[in-house]
């Protein structure tokens, strides 16, 4: 079993990386070049700056079994496909039975926001919702371990 991170937009790559070091699992963080991204314990690889490339590196190196850290739907759909365990940055575990219900919301989401121009902003993440996210990381190993 290896983490994977689709490292483009994942504000949880320190408190991956401390659970991967506990359990001794392989850390692989995959994102575009755009990304300073640096680890003494994680393999980093970066991919060219066009679309979706780090998602399609991600799911070419995804075997079952493997978690994958993504608050990329359509990514983590894919990977569901693969046998492959996920898990967005609020810990929310994503999987068969929920991801069709979460692919149409983000769909009706994003339409609303196309037709009514209303785009709302995300407060500041904080170190509550960290600590959320390292617990259920951690029960999601501890599952599969």
């Amino acid at each position: 079993m290896k983490i994977f991170i689709d490292g483009d937009a994942s504000p949880v790559i320190k408190e991956t990386e401390v659970l991967a070091k506990l359990y001794d699992l392989d850390l692989i963080i995959i994102s575009d070049k755009s990304h300073n991204i640096k680890s003494t314990y994680a393999t980093i690889m970066q991919v060219d700056t066009s679309s979706d490339s780090a998602d399609f590196l991600i799911f070419t190196k995804l075997i079952a079994g493997d978690i994958l850290v993504s608050q990329d739907l359509g990514l983590c759909a894919m990977a569901l496909s693969k046998k492959v365990h996920c898990i967005n940055q609020n810990g929310d575990i994503i999987n068969e039975q929920n991801v069709d219900f979460l692919l149409q919301n983000r769909h009706i989401s994003a339409k609303l926001r196309r037709e009514k121009n209303v785009y709302t902003k995300f407060k500041k993440r904080d170190k509550a919702q960290n600590l959320i996210f390292s617990k259920k990381l951690k029960e999601l190993i501890d599952s599969l371990t």
